[in-house]
């Protein structure tokens, strides 16, 4: 009874607080994801420019990895994700409206473990 009511909740909780991505962490590679969110940055082809400039001036503000995805969907294109992640970008602001402290926060912990040499 104690296992079930103590024990079993616990373990789920631990789980979670430890994050996802550090118990079951993404095998390297590149795939196509349907969600996601907060890229530290976005590739997409020369000719969509255009489109992608008009698209952000349009809509004014926002999230932009959330705009960016919305336009790709609307043209048909599609999103691949890369892991580990390349690209390292720590901001000064979010468009979230959080706090400096808060937004220099968000970083990629996979980047951190990359090597320079082995990147070469």
């Amino acid at each position: 009874m104690i296992v079930c009511l103590i024990v079993v909740p616990a373990f789920f909780m631990l789980f979670f607080q430890a994050g996802k991505v550090s118990l079951l962490p993404p095998q390297p590679g590149i795939r196509q994801e349907a969600f996601g969110c907060c890229s530290q940055g976005l590739v997409f082809p020369r000719d969509m420019v255009p489109c992608v400039v008009e698209s952000l001036r349009d809509r004014g503000s926002g999230q932009v990895d959330l705009i960016l995805k919305d336009i790709a969907k609307d043209e048909g294109l599609a999103l691949y994700a890369q892991y580990p992640v390349m690209i390292q970008y720590l901001g000064s602001n979010s468009v979230r409206g959080t706090k400096p402290y808060e937004a220099r926060a968000i970083w990629s912990m996979a980047f951190a473990t990359l090597s320079a040499r082995e990147l070469e």
